[in-house]
C-alpha cells in the first residue's frame, strides 16, 4: 500500500521530521546522527492531520475534526488531544467564558484538576463542570501511546524455534504510569511501592529502572515479546529497554 505525503515540516529544536500523509495521519522522523538514531513513528488523532508548520520553537498543525478545523500546536506540557489548560486564583468547579472549552462545546473530554485525573467529563456548551473545586484544570480529547519492539524473527539467531522473554529492564525518565503487557495482556506496573495507587490519586514523576519479570515459551516469531500501551494522561518518557531472552533451537 502506498500512502502519499501532502505536507512536511522539520523541527530543528527536538530534531523531528513531521510528514502528512493523504490518509489524515502523521509519520514523525525522529533523527540522532550523532547516536545513530533514525527511527520513525506513527500519529493517529481523533480527526485528520492535514498540514504541518514549524515556526520558531512551535510545531503548529491543522487538524480536521468533527467541529471543523482547528489550528493546534505541539505542548509538551499538555497530555491531551485539541486541549486547553487553565488555572484560577480562588478554586472553581464551573470552567466557562474565557476559562471554557467553546471549541469543543459538546464533547466527552478527559480531565486533570490539579494534576490528578479525574472521571471523562462531558462538555455542554462549552462549559466543563468538574466534580470537585480546583484552581488548575486541563481538558481534551484522549488518545493512546503505543510502543512494541522488533519481532523476534528479525533477530540473528540461527536455528531459531523458540523463544522466552525472561525479564525487561526499563530505564524511565520522569514517569508517573506504566502499563506493559508481555504476552498475557496489559497490566499496570506499580511504580512506587509495591501497591497500585487508587484512582483520583495524584502520581509522582519518577525517574528510575523498573525490571519486569515474564514467563511462557512461544514460536510465534513474527510477533513483538512485549508491548507498552496506555491512554493515562501523564507524563511518561522511556529512555531504553533491556531484554533477557532465552532461545531454544
Amino acid at each position: 500500500m502506498v500512502v502519499n505525503a501532502i505536507d512536511q515540516s522539520y523541527d530543528p529544536k527536538n530534531r523531528l521530521l513531521h510528514v502528512v500523509l493523504a490518509d489524515g495521519s502523521m509519520s514523525i522522523l525522529t533523527i540522532y546522527r550523532t547516536e545513530g538514531i533514525n527511527a520513525w513513528s506513527r500519529q493517529i488523532t481523533d480527526g485528520a492531520f492535514r498540514a504541518v508548520r514549524t515556526v520558531g520553537d512551535n510545531v503548529y498543525v491543522i487538524v480536521q475534526r468533527a467541529e471543523g478545523f482547528y489550528v493546534e500546536r505541539f505542548e509538551s506540557s499538555l497530555f491531551l488531544d485539541c486541549a486547553r489548560a487553565y488555572t484560577s486564583v480562588a478554586p472553581i468547579s464551573t470552567w466557562s467564558g474565557t476559562k471554557g472549552f467553546s471549541h469543543i462545546p459538546s464533547r466527552e473530554v478527559s480531565v486533570i484538576l490539579d494534576d490528578i485525573i479525574r472521571d471523562d467529563t462531558m462538555i455542554s456548551s462549552g462549559t466543563l463542570h468538574t466534580d470537585i473545586a480546583g484552581t488548575k484544570v486541563q481538558a481534551g480529547l484522549p488518545f493512546t501511546s503505543k510502543i512494541e519492539p522488533l519481532p523476534p524473527s528479525q533477530l540473528n539467531f540461527a536455528g531459531m524455534q523458540a523463544l522466552r522473554l525472561v525479564e525487561l529492564k526499563m530505564r524511565l525518565f520522569e514517569t508517573s504510569a506504566l502499563t506493559l503487557d508481555t504476552g498475557f495482556g496489559p497490566r499496570a506496573i506499580p511504580l512506587s511501592g509495591t501497591i497500585l495507587p487508587p484512582p483520583e490519586t495524584y502520581l509522582p514523576r519518577l525517574s528510575k529502572d523498573v525490571a519486569v519479570r515474564a514467563y511462557g515459551w512461544t514460536s510465534d516469531l513474527m510477533n513483538p515479546l512485549w508491548s507498552i500501551e496506555q491512554s493515562v494522561p501523564q507524563p511518561f518518557t522511556l529512555l531504553s529497554v533491556t531484554a533477557s531472552m532465552k532461545v531454544s533451537s
